[in-house]
């Protein structure tokens, strides 16, 4: 099997000898950005808003780079092209950008920063059972930091407190995913994934100073907005969870999959997917041209429902 090429500040080189020096930043201190941007059919779905949120995220902790949003939307592409021999054994990619200060010691004489773009075997495994079984989520004890110590619109590899809120869900039920609040008790996120529910026909997402500004919760808002679906952006607590009439986690690779237990505890439809996580999966599939959910049961090696057209 012919190795992948990786982008490593303006070469191409086999994805095994891309290297990051001992005394980068990014490595030591987790002074770095990124991004993630999934294939559907290996083509790049929505590049442009993932790339732009990467400079978003770059801006505030002034890291600069001399390629362009363009030029690195090309540069993607190139990458995945690079790849493509090897979609035959997983299907789809997620496409990782890096963009780390590079060594240094002060912030601001360190650098040149340092741009890495690598392509992933998209893990349908990770998240496709979890289609018609729904998520069982846990409240993690470790808190999504405020927008005081740093906004959480910025992408940083600095996730330390995901990582714990990981590590609290897996103690508590090694089966489960964590769900992160804020200093409040407001629901924020999941550790890769925006948090939202169903209540009343309406979709309720929290409220963007505790959690990321998902890519994919922006495509759920346009579809809602599209279809005359009331979306509301509100602090949401467990209790609205606990009282849903459908609960969801929503991300760049999975697009989207129910929640049916919180803390042991059902929560919204036990039937899933429920009728609006259903919706919205159907509005994915014809984005992308073909079942988004059935592909990952497939890929997964899991028993496939009978084939749906998108919308039905």
């Amino acid at each position: 099997m012919t190795e992948k090429i990786a982008y490593q500040n303006g070469d191409w080189v086999p994805e095994g000898e891309a290297k990051v020096s001992i005394w980068n930043r990014g490595f030591t201190l987790g002074d770095a950005v990124y991004e993630a941007t999934r294939t559907f059919n290996g083509k790049l779905f929505k590049a442009r808003e993932h790339i732009d949120r990467l400079y978003r995220s770059m801006k505030p902790l002034h890291l600069e780079i001399e390629l362009t949003p363009e030029e690195m939307v090309k540069i993607t592409e190139e990458t995945v092209e690079k790849n493509a021999h090897r979609l035959k054994d997983c299907a789809e990619f997620f496409v990782y950008h890096y963009v780390s200060r590079g060594p240094g010691g002060h912030p601001l004489k360190s650098g040149p920063c340092e741009v890495h773009i690598a392509c992933k075997d998209l893990n349908f495994k990770e998240f496709a059972r979890f289609i018609d079984a729904g998520v069982h989520l846990a409240v993690a004890s470790a808190r999504r930091q405020p927008p005081q110590v740093w906004d959480a619109k910025i992408k940083t590899t600095s996730r330390i407190t995901h990582t714990l809120a990981e590590i609290d869900a897996y103690k508590i039920d090694p089966d489960s995913w964590c769900l992160m609040l804020d200093l409040d008790g407001n629901v924020a996120e999941n550790k890769s994934s925006n948090v939202g529910l169903v209540t009343d026909g309406e979709i309720h997402m929290p409220h963007l100073t505790g959690r990321l500004t998902g890519v994919t919760g922006r495509t759920i808002k346009a579809f809602a907005d599209a279809e005359g679906i009331p979306y509301v952006e509100r602090d949401i607590q467990v209790y609205d969870l606990l009282n849903c009439d459908e609960a969801f986690l929503c991300s760049t690779s999975w697009c989207l999959v129910p929640a049916t237990r919180l803390n042991g505890q059902p929560i919204g439809c036990q039937d899933v997917p429920g009728p609006m996580v259903q919706r919205i999966a159907d509005a994915f599939s014809e984005m992308a041209g073909f079942d988004v959910h059935e592909q990952a049961r497939e890929m997964a090696g899991i028993n496939t429902k009978p084939t749906r057209a998108a919308g039905e």
